[in-house]
């Protein structure tokens, strides 16, 4: 039976200005970065490159790499110098746990390859980030509430040194007599092989960060955007967006200042997950979540300009994404939205006065995951999710295998204040490319326990649990 591979959960088409290198597309799937050729969709690099298990890369996704603790628990202690397959292995589990709570900074090469460039620990698992206007510091949220400043290429003045761990020997106070349940036994039996293994783990490198903000609920998403500003010595002001579950979007102004709340965006009756500023229109904020609608921000004063019905559908929705469309005119942007386990790609046209103007939908073989934008020729590139039914969120009873569809690409075409969409047939070239390459493998359906298959769908689609039940 032909086994189905992890879709693309986020997609990212990077143009490159310099001549002679080819424009990439970067996603995650799994536990994973893959990185394409744009011109041929020719597998250039994979992130991590040594080889991983098919069952580690499901369990990582799954959030339970061994079955025993979550991996936000476990931290690894020392890079594995073992040269068989046991030690690869867990070199890869540690380093897919790892990535719940790092901020990790890669350098794409010429020829597409992915160099880890720096590996930042946070106090909290990251759960949104965003780029300074000017590209030079990460703005990471948690999910805690908590926005950080760190520069996007460490110095030596950004590091701080953190002791190294005392050579004591390993006392535990717990034994198999105190301990009941079946996960804290395996816990003390991981500390037991620990204790015994008499390791010592050098000191890491310890970053610095700035905290700027915090909510007192769940951040949910972040956006930023600046404005001329005649106060300013570079001629702009910057401010930090930022949404929570519980309603919320506050406009905050940027460092220094991080701590003066410009104003607030109160309209959302459910959470808010998704903000999106037109580049072409930076002055507008559209922003959805839990409600049947789209919300348009004059995000400076806090005004509500206008709300955008998305659907007609009785049970409750929840927006994926809200993406704008690269290369409109000035005067107008183009916005595409999608929902939470629906195959449809729905768009607007958002004027400067704040009008709008729906487009017909988009419909695809695969409920949408995410989606990205190429200004250099006007393409959109939809990642799908080619192993469940469309419109459906529930695991599959059946793998698609060799049908399984990675990717739809779009021309996009603006006339006359509607949006034309056709399949691009270069697009689907590079698409079937993609999918004749594929990803890392599932674990079939049947070897999974209901608890890792509930995780896994979650992994694809966890905007539900975000929302509040009576």
């Amino acid at each position: 039976m032909a086994v189905a591979q992890y879709p693309l959960q986020c997609i990212q088409y990077v143009w490159r200005s310099t001549s002679g290198r080819s424009d990439l597309i970067v996603a995650a799937a799994g536990a994973r970065i893959y990185c394409f050729s744009a011109e041929n969709g020719d597998l250039l690099s994979t992130w991590p490159s040594d080889g991983i298990s098919d069952r580690t890369d499901s369990a990582a996704v799954a959030g339970n790499d061994d079955g025993k603790e979550p991996p936000e628990k476990k931290r690894k202690l020392s890079p594995s110098t073992d040269s068989d397959a046991t030690g690869s292995a867990h070199n890869g589990q540690n380093r897919a746990s790892l990535s719940n709570k790092c901020v990790r900074v890669f350098e794409l090469g010429a020829n597409g390859t992915l160099t880890q460039l720096s590996q930042r620990a946070m106090p909290k698992r990251p759960c949104a980030l965003s780029m300074s206007v000017d590209g030079q510091t990460i703005y990471c949220g948690d999910k805690f509430g908590d926005v950080f400043a760190l520069p996007l290429i460490p110095t030596d003045d950004s590091v701080r040194s953190q002791p190294a761990m005392t050579t004591g020997p390993l006392r535990l106070a717990a034994t198999s007599t105190t301990v009941h349940s079946k996960r804290n036994l395996n816990a003390l039996q991981q500390q037991l092989r620990q204790k015994g293994s008499n390791l010592d783990p050098p000191a890491e490198k310890q970053y610095q960060y700035d905290m700027l903000l915090g909510h007192v609920s769940m951040l949910t998403a972040m956006a930023t955007a600046r404005l001329p500003s005649n106060a300013s010595p570079t001629g702009y002001r910057e401010w930090i967006l930022t949404a929570d579950r519980d309603e919320h979007i506050r406009v905050s102004r940027g460092p220094p200042q991080t701590h003066i709340i410009e104003t607030y965006c109160l309209g959302h009756t459910s959470f808010v997950s998704c903000l999106c500023v037109p580049k072409s229109l930076p002055r507008l904020l559209v922003s959805g979540g839990g409600d049947n609608f789209l919300l348009i921000w004059d995000w400076k004063s806090g005004q509500l300009l206008q709300k955008v019905p998305i659907t007609q559908d009785t049970k409750e929705v929840a927006v994926r994404g809200i993406w704008e469309i690269a290369g409109v005119q000035d005067s107008h942007a183009a916005i595409v939205f999608a929902l939470e386990g629906y195959s449809e790609l729905w768009a607007l046209i958002l004027k400067a006065n704040s009008e709008f103007v729906i487009q017909p939908s988009a419909h695809l073989s695969g409920n949408v995951l995410d989606v990205s934008s190429a200004e250099k020729d006007g393409l959109l590139w939809v990642s799908i999710d080619g192993v469940n039914e469309p419109r459906s969120t529930e695991p599959s009873q059946h793998a698609r295998g060799d049908t399984q569809s990675f990717v739809e690409v779009f021309e996009v075409e603006l006339q006359n204040d509607s949006l034309a969409f056709r399949p691009s047939q270069k697009g689907s070239q590079i698409g079937q490319m993609i999918a004749a390459q594929g990803t890392a493998e599932i674990v079939p359906s049947g070897q999974l326990s209901e608890k890792e298959q509930k995780a896994l769908m979650e992994t694809l689609y966890g905007l539900e649990n975000l929302r509040k039940k009576n």
